[in-house]
């Protein structure tokens, strides 16, 4: 071992601490000590306003500095550090939130970066999560069961998480006009889980969370199902629960992981007390039974889907004369998308999408506009808008195939026939399948495979042809089909929802 980050206090000295606590709510960097001719000007001040990430700043800045000094001889870190740092400060640069994220994922999370990040995590890593495993094989089957496959994965993604603290935390303070429409907590959720996909490699980190929250959940219904029956009259479900806490997870507890605790242990204590408090806690107003007839914004995202197209037809939005043209404009500045006027006129000619992905596009933004019965209006550019939008930031977060399905038109290929118990089978074979079922199970029986089986078999079976503003020279260019990816990428779309 290089160095030992759990006794950083014996690795490090004045000269090589880069990384340090200052004043109340702020970190310290002192760029200088590698880069001597630097000028400090405020550049070396990150201003951090969650408090939780002060009071574990001993740590966050244990593990960079023994990174910088020990697993990164070419100082790769902190060169992209500095230039974040220059870009996020310069007043006169606009730096949206996206631009942001991606130098963040794709520039200081290069593959050497991730190579180095996991010989860190190779060195460091000392808890075995197997040690009762009895070399059972079903051990590792087990959807509850942590390996330490999953285990140094888990530590990876949390090592990767302490490095961008203090840059993601003070963009959040000086960028504020980027993401005044994102409270800390989604902003934090949206940059740590951007990190996943760069460590998962053949895993789903997520499902392996959200089965552990799951477990927890589930057997609390049995045992609280009192307690259950009186949320449910404030509109908390299980479901809603389990994908509350598992966000839970990735916000508040995977940057707190240290090498010699067990972070599954983390897991279960900061779990069971978010569920204590949501069956335990007090209420501040008496609840009545809440109305048959809910607001679409009230109901899950798989129920919203499916009454999404009785009550929404595509005429209505397409050549609706009213618009939401503030909303669309705070969303295109949320999201940091350049729309240019010849990538909408592009759509307005060759766009012909079907009432499926009309609906994939509404439910996406369901949330911002407070309900879809709010989106019934909108004019054909803001629509136009919003799936460029909704492209732009599936391509960030790693879709490659479904952002062009979502936008395509009808090839002249023979459409395939419906599916089959054998394709069927395949689908449900998908871990993202099993626990996206596993968590609407207890919404209304309307909600049924059938409603995922009909958007996985829209992309599968009708084969369609590039209608994308950034590739307008593969304009009616058959798309090809991948089913695996579809299949994953639909799942995860809907989980959006």
């Amino acid at each position: 071992m290089r160095a030992d980050v759990c006794k950083a206090h014996k690795y490090l000295t004045d000269k090589t601490t880069i990384f340090r606590l200052g004043k109340k709510d702020t970190f310290i960097c002192d760029f200088e000590k590698i880069f001597p001719n630097i000028e400090k000007r405020g550049l070396n001040i990150f201003y951090v306003p969650r408090p939780a990430f002060y009071k574990k700043g001993k740590l966050i800045c244990d593990t960079l500095n023994i990174f910088i000094n020990y697993y990164d001889p070419d100082k790769e870190l902190i060169t992209c550090y500095i230039n974040l740092k220059v870009m996020t400060d310069l007043s006169n640069l606009t730096y949206t939130f996206k631009s942001f994220l991606n130098d963040i994922v794709n520039k200081m999370f290069s593959e050497s970066m991730i190579k180095k990040i996991k010989f860190f995590v190779e060195e460091q890593y000392r808890v075995d999560l197997e040690a009762s495993s009895d070399t059972d094989e079903k051990f590792k089957e087990n959807p509850y069961q942590f390996t330490n496959k999953h285990g140094k994965i888990l530590m990876a993604i949390s090592t990767a998480i302490k490095f961008i603290i203090p840059i993601i935390s003070h963009y959040y303070v000086v960028r504020k006009d980027m993401v005044e429409d994102m409270v800390m907590k989604k902003y934090l959720y949206h940059c740590f889980y951007s990190l996943f996909p760069l460590f998962e490699e053949d895993t789903n980190i997520y499902n392996k969370l959200y089965a552990t929250v799951d477990k927890f959940i589930e057997n609390s219904t049995h045992t609280d199902s009192g307690m259950w029956k009186r949320n449910k009259n404030k509109g908390v479900t299980p479901s809603s629960e389990k994908t509350r806490i598992t966000k839970m997870v990735i916000q508040d507890l995977l940057y707190k992981y240290e090498f010699d605790k067990v972070l599954i242990n983390l897991n279960y204590v900061g779990i069971r007390d978010a569920l204590k408090y949501t069956i335990g806690g007090k209420d501040s107003h008496d609840y009545s039974d809440i109305n048959t007839k809910r607001s679409d914004s009230k109901m899950s995202g798989l129920e919203q889907l499916e009454m999404n197209a009785a009550r929404i037809d595509e005429r209505d939005i397409i050549i609706s004369e009213a618009g939401s043209k503030n909303k669309i404009n705070k969303l295109i500045k949320q999201y940091g998308v350049d729309i240019k006027d010849e990538d909408i006129e592009f759509y307005e000619k060759h766009l012909d999408m079907s009432m499926t992905q009309t609906n994939m596009v509404l439910q996406f933004f369901a949330d911002d506009f407070k309900g879809l019965e709010n989106m019934k209006f909108i004019k054909a550019r803001d629509f136009i808008k919003l799936l460029i939008i909704m492209k732009e930031e599936l391509y960030r977060r790693g879709f490659r195939v479904v952002p062009n399905l979502i936008s395509g038109k009808p090839s002249n290929r023979i459409k395939g026939r419906k599916i089959g118990a054998k394709k069927l089978a395949k689908i449900k074979s998908f871990p993202r399948y099993y626990n996206l079922m596993k968590q609407y199970k207890d919404v209304s029986n309307s909600i049924n495979e059938e409603i995922i089986i009909k958007y996985i078999g829209t992309f599968i079976n009708n084969p369609m042809t590039y209608v994308d503003h950034q590739n307008k020279d593969l304009l009616d260019v058959d798309i090809e089909i991948n089913e695996n990816m579809i299949i994953d990428e639909t799942i995860r779309l809907i989980e959006m929802f």
